[in-house]
């Protein structure tokens, strides 16, 4: 058993041991940065049920406004469309940061916590 699971153990109630040895065997955040494993925007899929719906029914508008427009005309809109993904990945990277630094100081509040 590593050394991590061991301090773990020593320290934590036993319930959190199964956590602690899934958790320990994984290769870590740091690890999964530095070799470019861990890229969040990669992972993101909507688990919202009306997600894939929706993505199907864009599809199908996008390409119901190809017909009916000129090809310079779609390819404005597609600029606008390309814009508009551009800002809204913008939008996610500060949420995923303003996100990051919630969950880091809920971190240190709670390792540091004193009564």
């Amino acid at each position: 058993m590593c050394l991590k699971i061991q301090v773990f153990r020593r320290y934590v109630p036993h319930a959190a041991t199964d956590f602690a040895i899934l958790f320990f065997s994984m290769p870590s955040f740091l690890e999964s940065l530095y070799y470019g494993h861990l890229i969040p925007e990669q992972q993101l899929i909507p688990k919202d049920p009306q997600y894939r719906q929706l993505s199907r029914e864009l599809s199908e508008a996008t390409m119901a406004w190809k017909e009916k427009l000129s090809s310079e005309e779609f390819a404005e809109l597609e600029a606008l469309i390309d814009m508009q993904q551009q800002i809204q990945g913008m939008e996610m990277a500060a949420a995923f940061a303003q996100g990051f630094r919630l969950g880091v100081g809920l971190m240190i509040e709670v390792l540091l916590f004193v009564e």
